[in-house]
């Protein structure tokens, strides 16, 4: 049986990643919003203030499985010299913080 604490802990997680997938995904859109064609994890992380790239790449992980961002572009990474994956969010207006996304809208 589990117990009630386990399930608290469970449900406070949850609420947690979801705002943490909404901070990443509005990183996305701020850093574009300023002209790039996408930010790579460690440009996100960075933007988040995040200094462990395992709080970014699962909610980025999650925005890729629901179609909100795409790997679209290639670039050398300026922190690691590496060739990595700029993620893009291809349905968005670019605005400037806050960014609140409201949905689909009604036609």
């Amino acid at each position: 049986m589990m117990k009630d604490t386990s399930l608290l802990a469970y449900k406070t997680s949850s609420e947690t990643r979801e705002a943490q997938k909404e901070r990443v995904f509005a990183a996305i859109c701020n850093i574009m919003s300023d002209g790039a064609k996408g930010a790579t994890d460690r440009e996100i992380a960075r933007y988040l203030g995040e200094f462990d790239l395992n709080r970014v790449r699962p909610r980025r992980n999650e925005l890729v499985r629901e179609g909100r961002i795409v790997g679209r572009f290639k670039k050398v990474c300026q922190y690691t010299g590496k060739t990595v994956y700029l993620w893009h969010a291809p349905y968005i207006s670019y605005i400037k913080e806050p960014f609140v996304s409201f949905g689909t809208p009604e036609i």
